[in-house]
């Protein structure tokens, strides 16, 4: 606020003495102040970013928050100005802002619709400074973010269903969006049959035949950005059957001497979950085959994975890798390997290190 003089009298001596008392503004947030807003609409392929102007004497710190926490610095950028010239609180000529910015977009990481909406909520910026010992505190209204985006498949659903004949079925169009979407189905890129029921996201076929098995296309529309956008899906339907072959079959660079990691990706569980894995493995210059059944499963980004890592291994010696998926079908006689799906046979030299 500034310096002030003042004169103490003191009546027995008839004297005074003058004095200069420093008055201190206490922390203040200037903008904003009366109403919620959203400074810059949010848009999946877009950054934004929210701006505070604070005042008050001394050193004013200032703290940006999410739903009342502080926010993650790896997700923000944050940037602090000093301006000088305008009119705040307690006639104060000079105040500070500071800016909260986005850096991360969906082309810049992947895509999952938790990591989009990971960023909504209410932000707000608080300032603090320390006026004769005691901390003086004031903090700005919200500013609503809600990330707007087109459909995108979400992470649990897979993209093949099953069902056994005369049966009935439901296919569920599993997309997160904002805003929410509409959503046109067909079949085999034609309009669906006559007794197939749409609910939304969601298609029900009351009695399977082996007419209804094939590619349903699943059409999402949405506007962001004053742009209408639309994203197809196909969700393939098939008969109940044997697992599907795992993919994506590797070999980590993880490994030592006498051991190493392998990884890949389940393959569609034939429609009789739970799905099980079995890895064998042999010296190239032996016959039988050892199992390995330590193994596994994460999942980032919305895809799932799996990983075992085989040790006692020889040094300097080649090793064949097979995996192998079952899913729960009863066999039709005995434990035979009929319900099996041999992926890979990889092959790789185990050298010292």
């Amino acid at each position: 606020m500034g310096d002030c003089d003042c004169m103490c009298k003191v009546s027995d001596c008839d004297s005074a003495r003058w004095m200069t008392v420093t008055v201190q503004a206490p922390a203040k947030v200037d903008y904003p102040r009366t109403v919620n807003i959203q400074e810059n609409p949010a848009f999946d392929d877009t950054k934004f970013n929210m701006t505070c102007t604070v005042s008050g004497s001394g050193d004013t710190m200032v703290q940006w928050q999410k739903d009342g926490v502080s926010v993650d610095i790896g997700d923000f950028t944050v940037t602090s100005v000093q301006v000088t010239g305008g009119q705040y609180s307690y006639g104060q000529t000079e105040a500070k802002t500071s800016t909260l910015m986005w850096q991360v977009t969906k082309r810049e990481r992947y895509f999952t619709c938790n990591n989009i909406t990971h960023f909504d909520g209410h932000y707000t910026c608080a300032v603090s400074t320390q006026t004769a010992g005691a901390t003086t505190r004031d903090e700005s209204k919200a500013f609503i973010v809600n990330v707007q985006y087109e459909a995108h498949w979400s992470s649990g659903p897979t993209l093949t269903a099953a069902a056994p004949n005369d049966t009935s079925k439901e296919i569920v169009c599993s997309v997160c969006a904002n805003p929410q979407p509409t959503f046109l189905w067909t079949f085999k890129n034609e309009s669906l049959r006559k007794g197939i029921q749409v609910v939304g996201n969601k298609i029900i076929l009351d009695h399977v035949t082996r007419d209804d098995f094939g590619v349903y296309q699943c059409l999402a529309n949405n506007t962001v950005n004053g742009e209408d956008r639309m994203a197809v899906f196909e969700v393939t339907l098939v008969e109940r059957g044997p697992a599907r072959e795992p993919h994506g079959f590797t070999i980590l660079s993880n490994h030592t001497s006498v051991a190493l990691t392998l990884q890949w990706h389940p393959g569609f569980d034939g429609g009789h979950p739970p799905q099980t894995f079995t890895l064998q493995y042999r010296a190239s210059t032996e016959v039988t085959l050892r199992t390995w059944r330590d193994m596994f499963s994460y999942t980032t980004d919305g895809v799932t994975r799996y990983q075992a890592t085989v040790t006692g291994l020889r040094p300097q010696t080649e090793y064949v890798f097979s995996l192998y998926a079952e899913n729960s079908r009863p066999p039709a006689q005995g434990p035979n390997r009929s319900e099996t799906v041999t992926l890979i046979g990889s092959t790789i030299e185990v050298w010292m290190v």
